[in-house]
């Protein structure tokens, strides 16, 4: 498994720190990942998933478009300097856009055609 860990670090440019925040553990912990200790259940599926979406998507990336959510994931991972945190935000932001996006160019038919909008008078008071 440390293997995979100094692969996934290798491919984002991480230190141990940037890849703690990433998985959810503690620095220390990376630290005896990299020693040789196991990384058990959800944190060994984690690191599992991670070094898919980074490495394995790596390999085969090229310059074909990035599609879909684990891979717009896996290319901000690979933006260095970039926490956990802004990588949560970005991403949300991009998600949003693609959904406001493809909502937009949805075809629509005849029965929802916008209506233009008109101002409302406001009354005024008498005197």
């Amino acid at each position: 498994m440390d293997d995979k860990i100094r692969a996934i670090m290798a491919e984002t440019q991480w230190r141990q720190q940037q890849l703690a925040e990433m998985l959810d553990v503690g620095q220390s912990t990376v630290n005896r990942w990299l020693a040789g200790s196991e990384p058990r259940g959800d944190r060994r599926d984690r690191i599992n998933e991670l070094y898919e979406r980074v490495v394995e998507n790596s390999k085969t990336a090229g310059d074909r478009p990035i599609r879909g959510e684990p891979e717009i994931l896996a290319v901000l991972q690979r933006i260095e300097g970039l926490t956990a945190k802004d990588i949560e935000i970005a991403f949300g932001v991009i998600s949003n856009a693609l959904k406001v996006s493809s909502v937009g160019s949805a075809p629509s038919g005849a029965d929802d055609r916008s209506q233009p909008a008109t101002p409302r008078r406001e009354s005024s008071p008498s005197r």
